[in-house]
């Protein structure tokens, strides 16, 4: 019996090298996981710009939900309209179906409703040129605005961005 016990223990790992083996596994599982989780459900973004202050800054790191399609107004999103090749920060004004209009005195309405903006420090104003804007959104088409009206490139001149511009939504952090 001690002879055969002696021959088990010759052959079978040490008992560090099997809890360092196990260990590997539980890490490479949630390497695997956690980088499916960041690629696929939730991913990086950076700010460039101050399009969004005060609501978020230059250099401001935050994250993004990557999942599902259900943006509503004042969801803030990182996207890219289809002839400009870097990406943007901006809120949603206007959904799908929804008319926006910016009237002469750089006020917006929403589905002919004043717009209660709080996030918004300077008033907006129509692109160069033209005294107010109004536009009504077709299917998978939002209207973006940056929060710092006067800084920023959005919807009055780029026009409507398509839904799979849409990289994702900014998920608040406290």
């Amino acid at each position: 019996m001690e002879r055969q016990k002696k021959q088990e223990t010759k052959h079978s790992s040490p008992k560090w090298l099997q809890e360092m083996i196990e260990m590997l596994k539980t890490f490479a599982i949630v390497f695997v996981i956690t980088s499916l989780v960041f690629g696929f459900v939730i991913g990086p973004g950076n700010v460039k710009g101050d399009s969004m202050s005060p609501t978020l800054h230059d250099k401001e790191f935050v994250l993004l939900w990557k999942l599902g399609t259900e943006y509503q107004t004042e969801d803030i999103v990182f996207l890219k309209w289809q002839e400009q090749e870097k990406t943007f920060v901006k809120r949603i004004i206007g959904t799908p179906g929804d008319k926006v209009e910016i009237n002469h005195l750089g006020q917006v309405l929403l589905n002919d409703k004043l717009l209660e903006e709080t996030y918004v420090i300077t008033e907006t104003h129509a692109p160069y040129g033209q005294a107010g804007m109004q536009i009504q959104l077709g299917e998978d088409e939002y209207f973006v605005l940056g929060d710092n009206r006067t800084n920023s490139s959005d919807s009055r001149q780029y026009g409507v961005v398509q839904e799979e511009g849409i990289q994702g939504k900014v998920i608040p952090i406290f």
